[in-house]
């Protein structure tokens, strides 16, 4: 899955090239942590404990902000982490980072549904004039956990 494998060279801003993936890794985890946890437990409190109806905006906005909080805490720790990392450690990983089909498998398919749950929120919330970013953040982290869940229910065998 790796495009341009041929001309890859791991020297050549491994620190870079580790750090986009702990960003990926960041979105992919809010995106999961919201839709499949903050959002539903929202929903459930809403309507169970305080006996009000569940606005679906509501959800999309929790998303959202999961999603974010989620991204600019792995940012940070990861930007700490990178930093304590040798020139040699950091061209490792990146190099097998670069090679891993699995990891490069689940990133085409959060990156594939973050890019539809954007395009499905366009549609959407046209028009709602209380949408504000972390509506159209919640549909991308929702297409981008639908992603990878697609993902984890397709993976080749391993041979």
């Amino acid at each position: 899955m790796a495009t341009g494998s041929e001309d890859f060279d791991a020297t050549k801003s491994p620190g870079l090239h580790l750090y986009k993936h702990i960003l990926e890794k960041g979105f992919q985890l809010g995106s999961i942590l919201g839709v499949g946890v903050v959002a539903p437990a929202r929903a459930a409190y809403t309507a169970l404990w305080l006996k009000q109806p569940v606005e679906p905006l509501s959800l999309t906005r929790t998303a959202g902000a999961t999603t974010l909080g989620a991204f600019v805490i792995v940012a940070i720790a990861g930007a700490v982490r990178v930093s304590k990392i040798n020139q040699d450690g950091l061209e490792d990983r990146a190099y097998r980072l670069h090679y891993n089909k699995g990891q490069n498998r689940t990133d085409l398919f959060a990156q594939a549904g973050a890019v539809s749950g954007l395009a499905a929120s366009a549609a959407l919330l046209r028009g709602a004039a209380s949408a504000s970013a972390l509506h159209y953040l919640g549909y991308s982290a929702a297409g981008a956990a639908g992603g990878i869940l697609l993902h984890v229910l397709t993976q080749p065998k391993e041979e």
